[in-house]
């Protein structure tokens, strides 16, 4: 890793995430973010994850020292603005000398998944501690979380151990987000 790419990581790392939620309770950066990302990633790969997935989750939000954190319902809701983003960020990406291997399809959507899922859990701190502005938030990683689990991830044992964890939470009742979010599913 190049000093540039080093202070350029460090940099990203100190982006705030979650700026359009309002207050947050425990304020979370793209560092911390990453940090867990990659916890996750270990799990799922029974603590060897292949290194070139390990690097990409390093990155998977580099970018957004130049974009911000844009929100996903925001790209879901303009596709537009999605593909300027996409553009963008593969801009950045380059310029900061942290251009990726192109990942396989199963190693995407677990690294996709890590990112859902810790968004999941970020969001059941903030339930737990009152912030309902999270309870969106939590359906959205759900919904994005079981439709992999339910699709390219069906069979991978470790992803489905992650999702009963999240789902065993003694504070806050997930079923009922679940439930939520498949009656906003079949409407």
């Amino acid at each position: 890793m190049s000093k540039a790419e080093i202070g350029y990581l460090r940099e990203a790392f100190m982006v705030r995430r979650y700026h359009t939620a309002g207050h947050i309770h425990k304020e979370e950066t793209v560092g911390h973010h990453t940090c867990n990302v990659i916890a996750i990633l270990f799990h799922l790969f029974d603590d060897n994850p292949p290194m070139y997935l390990v690097k990409h989750a390093l990155h998977h939000d580099a970018a957004e020292a130049m974009t911000g954190d844009i929100p996903a319902t925001a790209k879901w809701k303009f596709p537009a603005l999605a593909k300027a983003c996409e553009e963008a960020e593969a801009a950045v990406a380059k310029s900061a000398g942290l251009s990726e291997a192109e990942l396989e399809p199963l190693h995407r959507d677990l690294l996709k998944f890590a990112d859902m899922m810790d968004l999941c859990f970020k969001s059941v701190e903030e339930l737990s501690l009152g912030n309902e502005a999270f309870q969106i938030i939590l359906i959205n990683g759900l919904t994005y979380s079981l439709a992999l689990l339910e699709g390219s991830l069906k069979d991978h044992r470790q992803a489905h151990e992650l999702m009963l964890v999240l789902m065993s939470n003694a504070y806050i009742d997930i079923k009922q987000f679940v439930e939520k979010r498949d009656n906003h599913v079949k409407h």
